[in-house]
């Protein structure tokens, strides 16, 4: 399972990204449906943050953007707590720009879970399994949390199947039991991997 999904994330920097003259137009991206366990399997930092400005940046003829972060707490990885952090994709003040398809969007003020990969070329990471490695935290209208999820942009390959699985619906779980369970999984590699 690791190999195809690092064989998409590959395929990803290849001919998955797109110039895009004017706004961003929404395209699907393809990964393989990864469960939470697996999603954390795969993480190089996973953490809670909020996003706290987004800034363009032009590469190699790419546009990547930076994301300034407040962070709340890191399950895995280097506990920082401000970090920036680069993701493929974004539009310059030019209107020039990068669409990655599937790759979610942050915005400033964004509260959010993350599961990221490690830094690849110009310091940029991924967002792991694309949709499904980011959550937005709101208020449930009672005084608690929920998780948002949506797999708008992405089709999900499920592993029995070979025909992507279409993802455009929004997820809803409860913020203390998505918790909960990233910190069993998280605990659960720390002792596999003797950390």
């Amino acid at each position: 399972m690791r190999s195809v999904f690092l064989c998409l994330a590959a395929g990803l920097f290849g001919a998955g990204l797109a110039q895009v003259p004017g706004p961003l137009r929404s395209e699907a991206g393809t990964a393989v449906r990864l469960d939470l366990e697996q999603l954390v399997e795969h993480s190089d930092l996973v953490l809670e943050a909020q996003v706290v400005a987004a800034s363009p940046v032009e590469i190699g003829g790419e546009v990547s953007t930076d994301y300034q972060l407040l962070v709340d707490r890191t399950w895995w990885g280097e506990d920082q707590a401000t970090r920036t952090i680069r993701l493929p994709g974004g539009m310059l003040p030019s209107g020039r720009g990068t669409l990655v398809p599937g790759m979610p969007q942050l915005a400033p003020g964004d509260d959010l879970i993350l599961m990221l990969s490690a830094e690849g070329s110009h310091q940029q990471r991924v967002v792991v399994g694309l949709s499904q490695g980011r959550w937005r935290i709101v208020g449930d209208g009672r005084g608690g949390k929920v998780a948002l999820r949506s797999g708008e942009g992405t089709a999900l390959i499920d592993g029995q199947h070979s025909l992507p699985l279409p993802a455009d619906q929004l997820e809803e779980v409860d913020y203390a039991d998505l918790v909960s369970r990233i910190e069993a999984a998280v605990g659960a590699r720390r002792a596999r991997e003797g950390k």
